[in-house]
């Protein structure tokens, strides 16, 4: 127990310092120069379509550029392709203004209507450029720090209704900058599919709210009943949490703040940080961490005074302070799971409901987060996750206020027997979502399971040619020569090169050149085809084969397999005396107790690579075996 304790204790120190020491590095890369992509408009259905794949992206480092000026930068290719995460683009946190260029077609014989929808509501400014019939653009400004009113679609999101002439192609223009995370999530609809939507989106968030507004009426009831101070700390939660998210949701700038200019990304960042300080004095009072853990109490309030602190620096300069409110949640979210988990296992019945409430919400509140540093792509579901979560969290955790009531009134009337089987079937209720809840746990752990597996394996694979590449190479030879040095059995390693490959590369072109590297491991591959063979790709031209077992006129035998199989193939070569493509192989073989020179597999591989040069020296197109 004491071990625990002190584990803890070191865990929540180091998240009290670590909270005042936190960067935040640029996401944005270079991106290759992108080519005149189209959309066609006349294809859009009932779904709409994500835009990601079709902008081109221009960063704008002092945020001066006009749309003229943009114009002439874009006639000189000077756009690069955007950073595509799923159905959003995502450029973290930046003071730069970035410029997305979309080409649209409309391929039908008619007038086509159809929305523009960014829908991150956080953006400062989002100003739209759209050409008109005689090719000069109009602009259409918007975004967060801008009046509702500017919006030429009174959505909660940015949308922008366009009409596209028949038989027509034109090139929409955006401008984005912001003080929050900059995440462009941008789709095309038609009208009806959008009308559609937009209803349901709207009912989506009418139920949410719904559910945040009874728990805050019911409880304030209790709170003014039972005169217990943890039912105000929930409403407090419940209401902030459901500020904030109509602020990160844009529906506190279309219903609240419509001409504030910075308030609506202010207000969602400090109302994420009052909701967890609801959320740790609601906890310090459902687990009464000052008496069961007295030392750990004084960190929690700690990291409640830091939240409150920050909260002045957060309206002061919210575009130097926003990029450390996401990291300080998650330290914060990661010391309120501590002190749950240590209370629970602890035995203390209130943490286990607590934790059953909590974990859904730390869960999906660190993916938001992540989501935000642009550390994961944003779509519907990492989007919307702190809404889920939050919706959870409040209904869980009125079950275990509830329970906690129930409680306190079976200690007083012990004669009540339906208020005892009223706990029983809140008890089950809350059992069977642990159930549920776990089940989910293990398919998704199943799930990255099988992805980190997906993921080595491709480390291990030469995206080219599809064969092992050099790191699987190095990883297979040194478990081979430690088998074959226990067994005392023979390891044969080869080194091919392909004759004079930049000649042929630089004759015949790239795209010849690795079809020429493809067919080389295609026939290495069908040569080499005992199980317990390697075949790789070494580097550039140059492959290799691992022959456990086999011995020295065995390798040299498949070397020469794969020779006459290369040249057997007849592919030209005119910058070849041969005329054809052909490979120097270099072979190197070693038993234990013969080759004791050797000190490790290094050695065999450089034997073979002399080998291997002196093919190459002796005329080429042949195998050389370079004995010790």
């Amino acid at each position: 127990m004491r071990k625990i304790q002190k584990l803890l204790h070191f865990t929540l120190f180091k998240t009290f310092v670590f909270s005042f020491y936190c960067f935040i590095l640029p996401l944005i890369g270079d991106q290759s120069l992108s080519a005149q992509k189209f959309i066609d408009i006349n294809s859009i259905g009932e779904d709409p379509i994500s835009l990601s794949e079709y902008f081109t992206v221009f960063e704008d480092k002092d945020r001066n550029l006009e749309i003229r000026e943009i114009l002439q930068i874009d006639s000189k290719n000077q756009f690069r392709e955007a950073a595509q995460t799923s159905d959003s683009i995502s450029f973290g946190f930046s003071r730069s203004a970035f410029w997305m260029g979309l080409n649209i077609k409309n391929s039908s014989d008619s007038i086509l209507k159809r929305f523009f929808e960014i829908s991150y509501a956080r953006l400062s400014y989002v100003n739209f450029y759209i050409p008109d019939h005689n090719g000069n653009y109009r602009s259409f400004r918007t975004g967060s720090a801008e009046p509702f009113s500017s919006r030429t679609y009174q959505n909660r999101y940015f949308v922008l209704p366009i009409e596209i002439p028949p038989q027509s192609e034109e090139k929409i223009y955006i401008r984005v900058e912001s003080t929050a995370s900059i995440i462009i999530p941008a789709r095309l609809w038609t009208p009806e599919a959008f009308h559609l939507y937009e209803r349901n989106d709207y009912v989506f968030h009418a139920w949410y709210f719904g559910i945040a507004t009874a728990l805050i009426l019911f409880n304030l009831m209790l709170f003014i009943s039972l005169k217990d101070s943890i039912y105000i700390y929930y409403i407090f939660s419940v209401a902030f949490m459901a500020i904030s998210i109509a602020a990160s949701y844009g529906l506190t700038k279309e219903y609240l703040w419509k001409d504030s200019v910075e308030w609506p990304n202010i207000s969602s960042s400090v109302g994420y940080t009052l909701t967890i300080i609801a959320g740790i004095l609601f906890m310090r009072k459902m687990l009464t961490t000052r008496i069961s853990i007295p030392r750990f109490d004084y960190y929690l309030k700690a990291i409640v005074l830091i939240l409150f602190l920050s909260i002045p620096l957060l309206v002061h300069d919210y575009s130097r302070f926003s990029r450390f409110a996401p990291v300080q949640f998650v330290i914060s979210l990661s010391a309120m799971m501590g002190v749950g988990v240590y209370c629970s296992y602890r035995r203390q019945r209130s943490a286990y409901f607590f934790m059953a409430a909590f974990f859904v919400l730390f869960f999906l509140g660190v993916i938001n987060a992540f989501t935000t540093l642009g550390f994961f792509s944003s779509n519907p579901f990492t989007h919307n996750s702190l809404q889920y979560g939050s919706a959870s969290e409040m209904i869980l955790l009125a079950f275990a206020l509830a329970d906690r009531f129930h409680q306190i009134r079976k200690e007083k009337e012990e004669a009540q027997r339906k208020m005892l089987e009223s706990q029983n079937l809140l008890l089950h209720t809350l059992k069977e979502s642990e159930r549920v809840l776990e089940q989910k746990v293990k398919e998704r752990t199943e799930e990255l399971m099988k992805l980190n597996q997906k993921l080595e394996e491709l480390s291990i694979t030469d995206s080219l040619t599809g064969i092992a590449n050099r790191r699987r190479f190095d990883i297979i030879l040194a478990d081979e020569w430690l088998r074959a040095e226990r067994n005392g059995t023979y390891l044969s390693v080869a080194l091919m090169d392909v004759d004079y490959f930049k000649k042929y590369n630089d004759h015949y072109g790239h795209q010849a050149g690795d079809a020429c590297l493809q067919m080389v491991a295609e026939v290495l591959s069908q040569t080499v085809s005992q199980k317990e063979n390697l075949v790789a790709r070494y580097g550039g031209e140059e492959f290799v084969f691992i022959a456990p077992g086999s011995d020295p006129e065995e390798a040299f035998r498949i070397a020469e397999s794969i020779r006459i199989g290369i040249e057997k193939l007849s592919q030209p070569h005119e910058k070849s005396e041969y005329g054809i493509i052909t490979l120097s192989i270099g072979v190197a073989s070693t038993i234990q107790g013969e080759d004791i020179q050797l000190k490790d597999d290094s050695e065999l591989v450089k034997n073979a690579d002399i080998a291997l040069y002196e093919a190459k020296q002796n005329g080429r197109n042949r195998v050389v075996w370079r004995g010790n």
